[in-house]
């Protein structure tokens, strides 16, 4: 019964039509508009406040409160959030927009720990240069950060428990741990995310998302980050299309666990692997489902590696051009994966592809490693245009 699905699966992908990826899940979320009240932080007004949580407390939920250039580096202990230590706390429904002079924004510099922490729902932080500062957002939802330059000790941008959130051009660099890290979803609302158009060079690690569902993460440069480019941890519905993902150490994307994930229209080189479908406990439902198609994969140390309980995912019309283009690993599960259509360099013969990779299996005590094959069924010839 399972051959004949994947018989029939097989066949769907035969007539399935070039991929377009304007069909991605491409939504846009709520964020507020403010009431038109503004207030102003810096500058030479003579009603500006000289700090930023001044002009928060004076605030009411819609209003806008805007910064002029300037060093923003007053720090306090937040005792209601584990006494985090911030240049501010916004906890009312604004929007903080940094006002751009000569080429400069304001600077928010709280030495090594977090600038803005964010509490409230429907805010925007948009403009400013976080130095030693990281945004984190807790238990929120309706939020844009949008056009900010970020350098953390730490972790860049850190979104936990939110729903609903847009993170679109920022440029974050050198930040010592992740770039972004999202992680849980908010009272068991779907994580509804964009993650699009940012810049994400030189850090310990690119763009992590674990425990969200239904989002995108498109059009970023992910580049020369210590680690990884971008890990997806029990996530279900993300798109990842259109990213240039290179000179990573780790794989370029990782799908630990995750399913009904599409990844498309990459450009991935560079990395120590250019995809990786891992799942290592959920043996009882593998991770499936999982769409990579139309990636040019080339220059890594493996294409595509693929590891344990993962089963029934889908590779298709993609250009590999590596040291070694795929591999994959462990029981069963891993050879009930669908090749079919895939450019191979190397390989000029119209007959199927063979695929080499391991299979373990178990007789009492005792474990067996032997190889074993699986197939591209209808190759490429020529690479494709992506």
């Amino acid at each position: 019964m399972r051959l004949i699905s994947l018989i029939l699966i097989a066949s769907f992908f035969l007539l399935l039509p070039i991929f377009d990826a304007t069909h991605i899940y491409n939504a846009s979320y709520p964020i507020k508009t403010a009431n038109g009240n503004v207030l102003y932080v810096g500058g030479d007004g003579p009603n500006n406040y000289t700090n930023i949580q001044d002009a928060i407390n004076a605030a009411e939920d819609g209003y806008t409160i805007k910064v002029y250039p300037g060093i923003y580096n007053q720090t306090f202990v937040y005792p209601e959030y584990f006494n985090a230590t911030v240049v501010a706390v916004v906890n009312k429904s604004v929007s903080l927009i940094g006002i751009i002079e000569n080429g400069e924004k304001p600077v928010i510099d709280a030495g090594g720990k977090t600038g803005f922490l964010v509490l409230a729902n429907n805010c925007t932080v948009e403009g400013f240069k976080f130095v030693h500062a990281a945004i984190a957002v807790r238990y929120s939802e309706n939020i844009l950060i949008k056009n900010n330059e970020i350098t953390a000790k730490f972790v860049g941008t850190s979104i936990g428990w939110s729903t609903n959130f847009v993170i679109i051009n920022n440029n974050i660099t050198n930040c010592g741990s992740y770039a972004m890290e999202i992680l849980y979803h908010h009272q068991n609302k779907k994580g509804n995310f964009i993650i699009s158009h940012n810049k994400v060079i030189d850090n310990g690690y690119g763009i992590h998302v674990g425990y969200n569902d239904n989002g995108n993460i498109s059009f970023n440069y992910i580049l020369s980050n210590e680690e990884g480019g971008i890990s997806l941890v029990v996530c279900n519905n993300i798109s990842i299309f259109n990213n240039t993902i290179g000179y990573h150490i780790y794989p370029g994307i990782q799908l630990m666990e995750c399913s009904n994930c599409t990844v498309t229209k990459n450009e991935i080189y560079r990395n120590g692997a250019g995809i990786m479908l891992q799942a290592i406990t959920h043996w009882w439902e593998p991770a499936h489902n999982n769409v990579i198609t139309r990636n040019n994969i080339y220059s890594n140390s493996v294409g595509i590696y693929i590891e344990m309980f993962v089963e029934e995912n889908y590779i298709t019309y993609n250009n590999f051009d590596n040291r070694l283009n795929a591999y994959f690993w462990y029981d069963t599960y891993t050879y009930r994966n669908i090749w079919l259509y895939n450019y191979w360099s190397g390989w000029h013969l119209p007959i199927p592809k063979p695929i080499i990779g391991q299979f373990i299996f178990d007789i009492g005590p005792l474990a067996f490693t032997i190889p074993w094959l699986m197939f591209d069924w209808h190759p490429a010839m020529e690479p494709w245009e992506i």
